[in-house]
């Protein structure tokens, strides 16, 4: 073989080297492209996902917050026990409040609901109508759940006051309901 020959084959050689390293480095250049856009999808899906992720649980928060304040209002609506002496304090101040005497209290039996124990209670009081109007009003816009069931007023001559009978009733959750 000529020289010249070996030298166009070498040359051809070296050639079809260099082209086939080439290729062999494009395509891995575009494998990692391709390899490198789809880890990107997929760290975006994953991110959205965890924004949405983050969504529900800030909004399940607030709705937490919600809930929490609205069973705060129902234990102090409907305690888990009578709590008989913080209602009779609160019944005191506001008859104190509101120049009401308070003349007899007689709680009754209690009477065992489906998720609830009614408590029923009378109360013997004296004062100026308006007074136990407006003591009856307190009563109604209190947090503690009391239901009036029976009221009688009569009037007093000789000192211009009235005399009020009520039968009302306090609740507290039962045990088979907290559960």
């Amino acid at each position: 073989m000529s020289t010249k020959k070996l030298d166009v084959t070498c040359l051809i050689l070296v050639l079809l080297i260099f082209v086939t390293c080439m290729f062999w480095l494009i395509m891995g250049g575009i494998k990692q492209k391709i390899q490198y856009r789809k880890e990107n999808e997929l760290w975006t899906k994953k991110l959205t996902e965890l924004n949405m992720a983050e969504m529900k649980m800030s909004s399940l928060r607030v709705a937490l917050v919600s809930t929490k304040r609205e069973l705060k209002s129902l234990n102090e609506s409907i305690p888990d026990s009578a709590e008989i002496g913080k209602f009779l304090k609160q019944l005191d101040s506001r008859m104190k409040a509101r120049e009401i005497t308070l003349l007899d209290i007689q709680p009754s039996h209690e009477v065992q609901e489906k998720l609830y124990t009614r408590i029923p209670l009378r109360l013997s009081m004296e004062g100026p109508f308006i007074r136990i109007y407006e003591l009856l009003q307190d009563l109604e816009t209190m947090a503690r759940t009391l239901v009036m069931e029976e009221m009688v007023i009569r009037k007093s001559d000789p000192d211009r006051n009235c005399r009020a009978q009520l039968t009302a009733s306090l609740f507290r959750r039962r045990e088979e309901a907290r559960e």
